[in-house]
């Protein structure tokens, strides 16, 4: 797991966020790339990198159920606004998570 804390602006709480390797990988995959996308085959090689184990449920959910990543009608994986900044705040982490 890997834990981020965002930056606190006035009048905000706290807020601490957790996300499990492969969210951290697809977020922080897609983030260094200048399209802010993966392929179909870049998502399928980090989910074996992993080696993920799902169930009834797609491997990619913990990054599009939250809204950090979607899907488009290319099939790719596109990084949203709001996974982009907490992909930000992943790659630039004191001390960041070894796969």
């Amino acid at each position: 797991m890997f834990f981020v804390e965002p930056p606190i602006e006035k009048d905000e709480t706290e807020k601490l966020e957790v996300f499990v390797a492969l969210d951290a990988m697809l977020l922080t995959a897609a983030y260094v790339k200048s399209s802010k996308r993966l392929t179909p085959r870049e998502v399928d090689r980090l989910i074996k990198k992993t080696r993920w184990q799902h169930w009834d449920y797609p491997p990619t959910m913990g990054v599009t159920e939250y809204g950090y990543m979607e899907y488009a009608d290319d099939g790719n994986l596109y990084l949203t606004k709001e996974g982009e900044k907490w992909a930000k705040l992943i790659v630039n982490a004191a001390y960041p998570l070894n796969y």
